[in-house]
C-alpha cells in the first residue's frame, strides 16, 4: 500500500487513552475488583445499579468513580444525610486499591519508547481518559510518564476534563489546529466514536480485552505501542 506522506505530515498532536493502552488491566480488572470490594456487603443487590451507573458515567462520558458510587448508593437506599460522606470515604478506598494495583502492574511494554519517539518528532502529547482527572494524574505521576504530556485530561473538571470527545475538542482549540492535525490513540469503540465525532484520525490499540484484529475494524490497529509513530 502506498504511504500517504502528505497526510502523515499533518499530525501535530497525539491524544492518548490510558486504560487498556498504558495499563492493560486497570479498567477491565482493577476497577472492577475495587467496586466489588466496596459493595461486597450488599450480596449482589448492587449489580444492576452499578451497570446503569457505568452506562451513565463510563464509556468516555463525563463523570468518575464519585458519580458512580453516588448513583449506586442512592439506589441502594443510602440516606441523603450520609450519602456524601459515604461517597467520599468509598472513593478514597476505591482510589487506594486501584492506584496500588496500577503501580504494581506497571506500564505496558513499549509505552515509554512510544512517548520518547513521539516527543522527539515534535508531537504534542495529551493524556485523554475516562478516569477521574485527579486519579489519572496520580497514576501518570506514579508510573513516571506525567512529564511527557502537555496536559492530563480525565473525565472530571479538575480544572479541565469531561467526556473524551469534549477533551478532544478542548485540545484542538488549545493547539489551534484542525481535526486532521490530531491522532487519537485508544482501545475501545467509544474512543473511535469520540474521534469520529471530532473529525480526527483514530488509531486502535489491540489487546486481549477488545480482541481487535486487523481488517475487522474501519481504522488501523497496532499491537505494540512502539508502532504508533508509524501512523503519524
Amino acid at each position: 500500500m502506498q504511504e500517504k506522506h502528505g497526510e502523515n505530515k499533518k499530525i501535530k498532536v497525539a491524544s492518548i487513552d490510558f486504560d487498556g493502552v498504558f495499563v492493560l488491566d486497570s479498567d477491565a480488572v482493577f476497577k472492577k475488583e475495587a467496586y466489588e470490594k466496596i459493595f461486597s456487603g450488599y450480596q449482589g443487590r448492587h449489580g444492576a445499579a452499578l451497570s446503569e451507573a457505568k452506562v451513565l458515567f463510563g464509556s468516555g462520558k463525563p463523570g468518575g468513580r464519585g458519580e458512580v458510587l453516588r448513583y449506586v448508593f442512592r439506589k441502594l437506599g443510602e440516606p441523603e444525610n450520609t450519602l456524601e460522606m459515604r461517597v467520599k470515604k468509598e472513593s478514597l478506598s476505591f482510589d487506594r486499591y486501584v492506584q496500588e494495583k496500577i503501580a504494581s502492574a506497571g506500564l505496558v511494554p513499549g509505552s515509554v519508547e512510544m512517548l520518547n519517539d513521539l516527543s522527539r518528532r515534535g508531537v504534542a502529547l495529551y493524556l485523554n481518559s475516562g478516569t477521574a482527572t485527579a486519579a489519572l494524574s496520580e497514576s501518570a505521576l506514579n508510573l513516571g510518564i506525567a512529564g511527557f504530556f502537555k496536559m492530563i485530561l480525565g473525565s472530571t473538571p479538575e480544572p479541565v476534563g469531561g467526556s473524551k470527545a469534549e477533551n478532544l475538542r478542548f485540545i484542538l482549540e488549545k493547539e489551534g489546529i484542525g481535526p486532521d492535525g490530531m491522532l487519537f490513540v485508544g482501545d475501545s469503540d467509544y474512543d473511535a466514536e469520540a474521534a469520529r465525532e471530532c473529525g480526527c484520525r483514530f488509531l486502535g490499540v489491540s489487546n486481549r480485552w477488545n480482541r481487535w484484529k486487523a481488517g475487522e475494524k474501519p481504522f488501523p490497529l497496532v499491537e505494540d505501542l512502539r508502532d504508533v509513530a508509524r501512523h503519524l
